[in-house]
């Protein structure tokens, strides 16, 4: 589980390496997160974000 605003993680493990990846993929993409997560809440389906390059 990954907090979008810090991009920290807050529940779960990932190495040192992902962990940078997925702090630069939260950076670029945080509020296409916000965005979705507002989406889930309201019972909808996301939108699919791209991956890293």
């Amino acid at each position: 589980m990954v907090g979008i605003a810090s991009g920290e993680i807050l529940q779960g493990r990932l190495p040192p390496h992902a962990v940078r990846l997925l702090a630069e993929w939260v950076c670029e993409h945080r509020l296409e997160l916000s965005e979705d997560w507002e989406l889930v809440r309201s019972g909808k389906s996301p939108f699919r974000i791209d991956p890293l390059d």
